[in-house]
């Protein structure tokens, strides 16, 4: 009993714990992702770490970032950075098109695109200022599509790695 509670409930906190002392002095934050948004790329459960964007914050296409906006509450979402400003994005028959022109994303499995929501979309330009990002399991993912492009001021950061490899 001692063994289970110890192993289910003490541990993966002092883990967590540990590794944000360890990320502060390195630069970087951790934190466990909650959900599947980023599935298969990352999963719910996982410890990540990211570097934090200070004032000038650059992204590119394909980045995994960390958001935080007031739009998912307290949490912390990573998601890809798929359309930057001056961009038009569209999702047609599940396929990614950045300025008219197919994008090939080897992290995405579109078999697994099943409702409206995740086959098209679009298209829309991105203003000055914000960028579009999309979960890798586009069906359950609420990102760009759901709210809108997003301020660049609503990323906290750029992955890392995952913590646990």
């Amino acid at each position: 009993m001692i063994r289970k509670i110890y192993g289910h409930f003490v541990f993966p906190k002092l883990e967590s714990w540990i590794s944000k002392i360890m990320a502060s002095r390195q630069g970087y934050e951790s934190f466990r992702i909650l959900g599947n948004n980023m599935s298969p790329t990352l999963k719910s459960g996982q410890l990540i770490r990211f570097l934090p964007l200070q004032e000038e914050k650059i992204v590119a296409r394909g980045e995994v970032v960390v958001m935080r906006s007031s739009k998912f509450g307290k949490d912390l979402i990573p998601s890809r950075v798929v359309g930057i400003a001056g961009d038009k994005v569209e999702l047609i028959d599940a396929g990614l098109y950045i300025n008219s022109e197919s994008v090939f994303e080897f992290y995405l499995n579109k078999d697994t695109a099943q409702t409206e929501y995740s086959l098209n979309y679009g298209p829309t330009v991105i203003p000055t200022g914000f960028v579009f990002v999309l979960g890798d399991c586009r069906d359950i993912s609420k990102d760009s599509r759901y709210f809108g492009p997003f301020e660049m001021n609503e990323i906290a950061g750029k992955l890392i790695l995952p913590a646990e490899v």
